[in-house]
């Protein structure tokens, strides 16, 4: 009996034994992994670069396609106001540093413009883009084609151009556009038009508009209408006949095809006669409606942009 009491006794002490030092165990692994999550938490992150040597990551391929296709949109409407002379409007694509600089500049005329290229930077917030614009240049028989490079930003969800300070070497190019383009009076010459600038107002797609331009032929000589430069072959000039005698009137008819185009259209015709070779331009421009499906479908892509 005293046997079986004391290998109990011994059992029992043994039992505790062993619940102790699992309890003991347990704490110590507790106590480790609270000092390692602690440890974990106040050990320095590094921060994530961007890319090599700090370098803006990579942009899907997809997002760049999408946002070289909204630059290409927001060049085309800007260069469209500048080319209508809508200055103010104009502002509004011109990010906030650069406003004060835009309003300095003297806007020159042109006849018309071209995307010729675009390049986004890595990362897709920053752009370079080459616009080769038609400029008359005086004492010259044809249009001369003038390239020029702006910077673009991306901006909360839209792209802005960032105009720059001229620089010394553009003096002499400021001078060559002196006195060309869109011209706000009649030039003189033997055929004074009632009005140098049509507005053609909002047009759908696909629609054809004409603009109308009366004239008289306030010399006294005949003079014959020469060349007629649309520099578009959206453009048609119709005339119910070339010659006209002093005093005789008639009108300048063109037509503009819209297929193909969007939002505001702006465009400068030059109009020579003889003899003498003399110029006018007139400027016609309108707004063409964009269907509705592509107005939809414009508002999906620019949130998928941003």
């Amino acid at each position: 009996m005293k046997l079986a009491l004391r290998v109990s006794g011994t059992i029992d002490v043994r039992r505790r034994n062993i619940g102790l030092c699992v309890f003991f165990c347990v704490a110590t692994l507790c106590v480790l992994a609270g000092y390692g999550a602690t440890a974990a938490a106040q050990v320095p992150v590094q921060p994530q670069r961007n890319g090599p040597k700090g370098q803006p990551a990579a942009v899907e391929p997809s997002v760049v396609k999408a946002r070289e296709e909204s630059l290409r949109k927001r060049v085309d409407e800007f260069y469209q106001l500048l080319q209508a002379v809508r200055i103010e409007q104009a502002e509004a694509y011109v990010t906030p540093e650069s406003k004060e600089t835009f309003r300095r500049e003297k806007a020159g005329g042109f006849l018309g413009f071209k995307i010729d290229s675009v390049r986004l930077e890595p990362g897709g917030g920053k752009a370079t883009v080459v616009v080769r614009m038609q400029v008359i240049v005086p004492h010259m028989m044809s249009p001369m084609t003038v390239p020029r490079e702006t910077q673009w930003e991306w901006v909360d969800g839209l792209w802005y151009v960032a105009v720059s300070a001229p620089a010394a070497q553009e003096g002499d190019m400021k001078s060559l556009f002196k006195g060309t383009g869109v011209q706000s009076k009649t030039p003189p010459g033997d055929l004074k038009f009632k009005n140098n600038r049509y507005v053609m107002g909002k047009i759908q797609t696909g629609q054809v508009a004409v603009a109308k331009f009366p004239f008289t032929n306030t010399s006294d000589h005949t003079v014959t209408l020469g060349r007629i430069d649309t520099f578009c072959d959206c453009l048609k000039a119709k005339v119910a006949k070339e010659e006209f005698k002093p005093g005789e009137s008639g009108e300048l008819d063109i037509e503009f095809d819209s297929k193909g185009f969007k939002l505001d259209y702006a465009q400068t015709i030059v109009v020579k006669t003889d003899p003498g070779s003399q110029t006018a331009y007139l400027s016609v421009l309108g707004y063409v409606v964009p269907p509705q499906r592509e107005i939809s479908k414009q508002k999906t892509s620019d949130k998928s942009v941003q």
